[in-house]
């Protein structure tokens, strides 16, 4: 498959930025003590949000029609998703 042009040069220059994000991310993580923010108001609403974000960018792309025909298979996926990330 064939990307546009644009996308093309896009993950070209974006790669270099995205892997200074995770590295800048990790060792944030790796430098903070997040114990005492867990169970706050705060944690709890921005891992919420969290989970709402990627349960909708998980699902964005997916056809109604065949959301219909396998809806059972979509809800089994999802929960288990969403049990795997909160755990």
């Amino acid at each position: 498959m064939r990307r546009h042009p644009l996308v093309q040069a896009h993950s070209r220059r974006g790669r270099g930025a995205r892997l200074a994000t995770l590295l800048a991310g990790t060792l944030t993580g790796l430098a903070a003590d997040p114990a005492h923010l867990v169970g706050t108001t705060g944690y709890v609403v921005a891992t919420g949000l969290l989970l709402a974000v990627g349960l909708y960018g998980s699902t964005y792309g997916i056809d109604l029609a065949d959301l219909r025909r396998d809806l059972r298979g979509v809800v089994a996926a999802v929960t288990l998703g969403v049990v795997l990330k909160v755990g």
